[in-house]
């Protein structure tokens, strides 16, 4: 029978408590476990270091198995040792037995409230580190700069998880409310409480408090800058986080892995602004950003942060955002080690890149390496399958579907927004409302998805059908919505519809987003206002664009006034700034084809290769042709059809063969029927249309 340790176990044992420090190790937790077995007492400083290890490893069945321990054997009346238990399972994120330790507590220290404040804090619960601090200063304790940066590290946690929502306004006040206490208690000089002040502040996203906190600091940690620094790249401020990254260099201070990864966030926030540019014929890249983010790689790569998966995921975004995908993949193959998050990157550069076969390869990979898909990946290979469309695009989307539905994710909102959006576009409405219907709860994502997808199908009056259940609801429209009720709308010819949407956005407050207005502009053309078109386009001044320009011509188009869609295209030509696309020269081209303005056509369709560097499709030559008939320039359209760079279809012979009979020109009706001949081996209408002409003429054919 066992009678006790011997003096050298005895020995042994405090040899090693001596060693359990703060930073204990895994094998504080081993002895514990020895020395209980045994039946030894454990000493307070084993109890404390192995209290400790199981904190720093998160080993909460090791820590439950030392909190019976201590509660047996009455060690838990030691205030040290329950304010370790409280600091263990707040750190293994167990707050409700980490309140049940406190609220247990005979005394408190000072300590005992701080540990458990920062426990909320780091569980994102911004309320109950408020509540403790105002209940430990009514318990007559003095709070000190950790209790005032517990409750600031609580705001700053919610202002992250509403990531770019609009901050509550009480989150921010309570923030404010902790900094002036701060100040008038002498911790805001404190450089740890001025770093979370900034962090709380940027997180709130309330820039202005942020700087004014880090521009008072005498003496700013790296924690300040990268505070400072992800701020502004979370508020979509990159250039500011860029120029803020140059000067924390210039005055001294070496980024680290999370400098570098806000200053690669930043550069990838800005490139989204950028327009695209054409490069290498093919290639379509933001090329100012693309070169900064380079630059911005190779000094990552020399500092030897290149290896850390979060900068390598950063950087991998930011390629994405700039366009090059190429680039994207490198950083990728480098990674010694992928996170979902770095193969979500991939896949959704792939299918934004013009990809998406690719992506859906990459999701199948993903699984192949042994990663779980999370919603992000299914919602990536989902707008894939949109870009396939077609009945292609809707089975791999079916397929998708199938297996986000295995893995528990089909109920996931955003998940079943993206499936309804992407049986909507790919055409099955049935699909799309089968989902819909399936939704617990429809967000204006689902509604937008269902709206757009039956004005695609052409059902325009179950579009505005949905936006009524919608209101009905209780669903808030967004700028979407309304964009595409209007093109419901504008489809029906519906000005009195149209007229009660346009009072919703303006009660909405949206009126004035460039989408909305455009839209607007679109829909009073379509529906022969255009006094409404007129005044909505002027009242936009410099806020309009070449969809704005294009909408108002179309409409005078449509109208048929000509004079003043050539009026409307020589003023946007003095635009700063503004330069015409395909659609304008189609819309002009086509406008003059019905007023049977020759030169002006022709002048414009050769302005657009010469003077806008524009390659026309087959439908600029398909509408000058047409301009060129109606005229009687026979021989004209003749040598651009022979000019034309690619083959012209039977649709142009037609047309000229049409304009020949009109004009009884024989010879150039023989020639687009031997044209057409050579495409089909037999046309009814080409057969009929040449014998009207020889008709017409007076002749017999041949």
């Amino acid at each position: 029978m066992w009678r006790g340790p011997s003096s050298l176990f005895c020995r042994y044992v405090a040899s090693e408590a001596a060693r359990f420090s703060v930073h204990q190790s895994e094998g504080a937790i081993q002895e514990f476990d020895k020395l209980r077995d045994s039946g030894v007492a454990a000493s307070t400083y084993i109890l404390l270091a192995s209290l400790k290890a199981c904190s720093s490893s998160r080993d909460i069945q090791a820590g439950m198995r030392i909190h019976a321990y201590v509660t047996e054997s009455g060690d838990d009346r030691d205030l040290t040792v329950a304010n370790t238990l409280v600091y263990m399972y707040a750190k293994c994120g167990k707050m409700w037995e980490a309140r049940m330790v406190f609220d247990s507590m005979a005394q408190r220290s000072l300590v005992s409230w701080n540990a458990v404040m920062f426990g909320y804090a780091e569980a994102g619960d911004a309320g109950q580190p408020l509540h403790l601090l105002r209940q430990m200063q009514a318990d007559g304790f003095r709070p000190n700069s950790l209790t005032y940066m517990a409750v600031l590290k609580a705001c700053a946690a919610c202002g992250a998880e509403q990531g770019k929502e609009p901050p509550q306004l009480l989150l921010l006040e309570t923030g404010k409310a902790i900094h002036s206490e701060c100040r008038e208690c002498g911790h805001e000089e404190d450089p740890k409480v001025a770093s979370t002040l900034v962090d709380m502040y940027a997180k709130c996203r309330s820039m202005v408090d942020a700087r004014r906190v880090f521009d008072g600091m005498k003496h700013r940690s790296l924690v300040a800058w990268n505070s400072l620094l992800f701020g502004y790249a979370d508020s979509g401020q990159g250039e500011l986080a860029l120029q803020l990254f140059a000067r924390m260099q210039d005055e001294g201070h070496t980024p680290d892995a999370r400098s570098y990864v806000a200053a690669v966030k930043a550069c990838g926030c800005c490139a989204e602004k950028e327009e695209w540019r054409q490069v290498g014929g093919s290639l379509v890249v933001k090329l100012a950003w693309l070169d900064k983010g380079m630059a911005l790689h190779s000094q990552v790569s020399r500092c030897g942060d290149e290896g850390n998966t979060i900068v390598a995921n950063t950087l991998l975004h930011m390629y994405v955002s700039c366009g090059s995908l190429e680039d994207a993949r490198k950083v990728f193959d480098k990674m010694p080690r992928h996170s979902v998050l770095s193969w979500n990157g991939v896949i959704a550069g792939c299918w934004d890149r013009g990809d998406p076969e690719q992506a859906l390869e990459m999701t199948a990979s993903m699984q192949d390496y042994g990663l779980t898909p999370n919603a992000a990946t299914y919602i990536a290979a989902l707008k894939a399958c949109v870009r396939i469309a077609g009945r292609d695009g809707l089975s791999k989307g079916r397929a998708v579907h199938a297996q986000a539905k295995a893995a528990g994710l089909e109920v996931d909102r955003r998940v079943s927004s993206t499936l309804v959006n992407m049986y909507a576009k790919c055409g099955s409405m049935d699909d799309a409302c089968r989902v819909f219907d399936g939704m617990m709860f429809h967000d204006v994502v689902s509604w937008n998805g269902l709206i757009l997808g039956y004005v695609d199908v052409g059902e325009a009056a179950k579009a505005l059908e949905c936006y009524a259940r919608m209101q009905q609801q209780g669903s808030r429209p967004d700028a979407l919505t309304f964009v595409s009720v209007l093109k419901a709308c504008a489809h029906l010819s519906h000005l009195e519809a149209g007229k009660r949407v346009h009072e919703h956005l303006c009660s909405r407050g949206v009126e004035q987003e460039l989408t909305v207005a455009n839209s607007l502009v679109d829909f009073y053309g379509k529906a022969g206002s255009m006094h409404e078109s007129r005044g909505i386009f002027e009242c936009m001044g410099l806020q309009r664009d070449v969809v704005t320009w294009n909408a108002l011509m179309a409409g005078y188009a449509q109208q048929g006034d000509a004079q003043e869609v050539v009026r409307l295209f020589d003023r946007m030509q003095q635009q700063p700034d503004l330069r015409p696309n395909s659609i304008t020269f189609l819309c002009v081209i086509k406008a003059c084809s019905h007023a049977g303005l020759v030169d002006t056509g022709k002048h414009c369709f050769d302005l657009m290769q010469l003077g806008a560097c524009l390659v026309p499709g087959i439908e600029h030559y398909s509408a000058l042709l047409d301009l060129l008939a109606r005229a009687n320039r026979l021989d004209d359209a003749l040598a651009l059809l022979t000019g034309m760079p690619c083959a012209p279809d039977q649709a142009m012979w037609m047309t000229v063969l049409t304009a020949a009979r009109k004009w009884s020109n024989l010879e150039v009706a023989r020639v687009a029927f031997e044209s057409i001949a050579r495409m089909r081996e037999e046309d009814s209408a080409a057969y009929v249309v040449l014998a009207n002409t020889y008709a017409a003429a007076g002749d017999v054919p041949d």
